[in-house]
């Protein structure tokens, strides 16, 4: 339920942060435990006939980019429609 409370909130806020910059956007929660992330995100880009997929990435960087099999890159190599990525920002160093 905590998760479940989490994903709500956090798409609700990207939700209304897209629509206040003039996008259409929507969104959707969906949990399957039974179902890889990427494989939930696949399915609900094919049965709701969506034009883009924006996803977070952690941005990781040298050896272990390479490391194939994160959910973004699934989605990427496998999706049926553009995926857009959006790299987590660094976090800022104490001053």
């Amino acid at each position: 339920d905590d998760w479940r409370a989490s994903g709500e909130k956090l798409l609700g806020e990207a939700l209304a942060q897209a629509q206040a910059q003039g996008v259409a956007a929507e969104s959707a929660l969906r949990c399957d435990p039974g179902l890889r992330v990427c494989d939930l995100i696949l399915q609900e880009a094919s049965s709701a006939a969506v034009g883009l997929i924006v996803m977070g990435t952690h941005g990781r960087r040298g050896f272990s980019r390479l490391t194939l099999g994160s959910d973004a890159e699934l989605v990427l190599r496998e999706s049926p429609v553009p995926v857009l990525l959006v790299r987590q920002p660094e976090a800022q160093a104490p001053a």
